[in-house]
This record gives C-alpha cells, structure tokens and sequence, in this order.
C-alpha cells in the first residue's frame, strides 16, 4: 500500500489537489495544509509541528463540517518502520534527496 497506487494521491485526481507521483518535495515542504493551512505539511526539521505526521499518527486532525477530515491511510495506520523513515527524513531536514 502507498499513498499513490492506493488511489488517493495519484496524478489524475489527488486527493486534496495532492499529488505524490514523481518528485514530490516541492509539494511537500513548506507547503501549508489544505485542511490546517496554519501548518506545513512539512516543516524541515521538525516532525512534531509537520501536519504529514498529524495526519500518519492520527494526531490534532481538525474537524470540519463540510468534509470529514481523517488520518492517513484512512482506516489503517502504516508500519512503524514507515512512520519512523518519514519522520527521520522530517527531523533531518526534509532534504530534497
């Protein structure tokens, strides 16, 4: 399972207009939240203020009376060795790599 070939963030129709295919660190890093743009959805160097994290750890989702708002993958959570690779790439920088 991944984030693209599961059908949510393909090149087509990404989900939340994000689109994982390809070189994706642009899309990624200091780019605000569509659902929290107070947040990036990577902030290098620091996974505990990262919406990506809130959103693979299931942690401070906002609510939202439009659309549900739900952890990724929805209904799952990832691996932990999954989870600790992005995390790791997040506190080291989120380099372009």
């Amino acid at each position: 399972m991944s984030c693209v070939t599961s059908a949510c963030h393909p090149s087509t129709t990404p989900k939340k207009g994000l689109n994982l295919t390809g070189a994706t660190h642009g899309r990624l890093v200091g780019v605000p939240s569509v659902e929290k743009p107070s947040l990036k959805l990577v902030e290098a160097g620091s996974p505990d203020t990262s919406y990506l994290m809130d959103k693979l750890l299931n942690r401070n989702i906002p609510t939202s009376t439009v659309e549900a708002i739900t952890d990724m993958p929805p209904g799952f959570r990832l691996e932990q060795e999954r989870l600790d690779l992005v995390q790791d790439w997040i506190a080291g920088g989120a380099l372009d790599n």
